[in-house]
């Protein structure tokens, strides 16, 4: 499907596309910069979505669909306190994002279960959360509420890393001698809509993983003698 997204006081695409992939399979998106002034004079299918910045980041997104004469709209505001202009474009960029895919979920009728999250191992930000410190409930919190997690993968989260630790108790505090070693495994169950990892569905795919593991047996050993 191909969508003419209007940007009214942002430069935010990547991230556009990548809420929008979540949703429709290999979209087209026409990018344009316009003044507030110019949003009746937009072309449909379209979403125009504007930020304002103040004592809050906000995001105002109305979604026009192909067909039809219903507008889908939404205004999500937060404030935004980092001094710093990365941690600060990533708060803006997040506020954009949230009221990007309320929008969408309320369109298409159906929910991220990851929320916002895009080319990101959930694991990695769980045990992020857990090396700042962060208690169990507070690390809920931020996922839920920051990400639009759902509870259900947060407790998936939650059990992958309390299971990570019990076998790696030592995981955040490596010595000079011991590496971390990130294995990509190609193949998976399902393919979750937020991934940007080069994996495929493992439906069709069964008659490469003898092969696979066998080889990889084989880069372990090797890997394991030269740091040895």
């Amino acid at each position: 499907m191909k969508w003419n997204i209007y940007c009214i006081g942002h430069d935010f695409t990547r991230d556009i596309e990548q809420i929008v992939a979540l949703f429709f399979e290999d979209p087209t998106l026409i990018f344009h910069r316009i003044e507030q002034k110019d949003i009746n004079e937009i072309a449909k299918p379209a979403m125009a979505i504007a930020m304002e910045y103040g004592e809050e980041v906000t995001v105002g997104i109305q979604l026009f669909p192909p067909k039809g004469d219903q507008t889908y709209s939404i205004s999500h505001g937060e404030k935004v306190e980092e001094e710093d202009g990365v941690a600060r474009r990533k708060h803006c960029k997040r506020v954009m994002n949230k009221g990007l895919l309320k929008v969408l979920e309320h369109y298409a009728g159906m929910v991220q279960p990851w929320g916002i999250l895009t080319g990101i191992r959930p694991t990695k930000l769980m045990h992020t959360l857990v090396q700042e410190g962060k208690k169990s409930e507070e690390a809920r919190h931020i996922l839920r509420e920051e990400r639009l997690v759902t509870p259900e993968k947060i407790d998936l989260l939650q059990q992958i890393v309390d299971r990570q630790l019990k076998v790696l108790p030592d995981l955040y505090q490596l010595n000079e001698k011991e590496v971390s070693i990130y294995i990509g495994i190609p193949f998976c169950p399902t393919k979750c809509a937020y991934c940007t990892f080069p994996a495929y569905s493992i439906q069709g795919q069964r008659k490469l993983i003898d092969p696979f593991i066998a080889l990889l047996k084989e880069e372990i050993k090797l890997v394991g003698e030269y740091l040895n």
